[in-house]
């Protein structure tokens, strides 16, 4: 762009000619100057291209490297995670299963030691009739009756 703008300046002050002749004369250099600036600034712009879709090539070649390392990695790695997974699963069915026998059993202690108070205070109630007066005059009444 900055070859373009020299050749403008130096194809315009020699096109600066009083006579018809030098003037197209002129204007020939200038539209063959024009020709060349044209094939100029297309080599420049293919260059730049070029250029350009170098760079792109080597970023989507870079990118395909890592992209290619993290899919190795991951294979690498996935057989062991699998392993992992399972065996926490296997971990989380064996401590479920203990909590549910602790809490069984922890019902289980419950209703025997309810049943073993309700056994106690069967039995204190038992004893609490037996030496009661009320009884033991109910039985004497019951025995003379009898008698």
């Amino acid at each position: 762009s900055g070859y373009r703008n020299s050749l403008i300046e130096s194809s315009g002050a020699n096109s600066c000619s009083s006579s018809e002749n030098q003037q197209l004369i002129c204007t020939d250099v200038s539209k063959a100057d024009q020709v060349k600036m044209e094939q100029l600034d297309r080599d420049e712009l293919e260059g730049e291209l070029i250029y350009f879709q170098n760079r792109l090539l080597q970023k989507a070649v870079a990118k395909n490297r890592l992209t290619e390392n993290l899919v190795y990695n991951v294979a690498k790695i996935l057989p062991q995670e699998i392993d992992k997974t399972h065996q926490q699963r296997w971990d989380a069915v064996i401590a479920n299963q203990y909590l549910c026998d602790l809490r069984e059993a922890k019902k289980q202690g419950r209703k025997e030691k309810k049943h073993k108070e309700a056994q106690a205070v069967l039995a204190a109630a038992t004893a609490a009739a037996a030496s009661s007066s009320r009884v033991s005059s109910f039985r004497k009444d019951t025995i003379d009756e009898s008698l």
